[in-house]
């Protein structure tokens, strides 16, 4: 089982891949969506 702060560093690094505020939102919406 993967732990809230192991999922939480993978949502930032895929955070630091995006330059664009609106890249960044995107990216959330799409995560509530999954």
């Amino acid at each position: 089982m993967i732990s809230i702060n192991e999922v939480q560093d993978e949502v930032i690094a895929e955070f630091n891949d995006f330059d664009d505020w609106m890249d960044r939102y995107q990216l959330l919406i799409d995560l509530g969506n999954e």
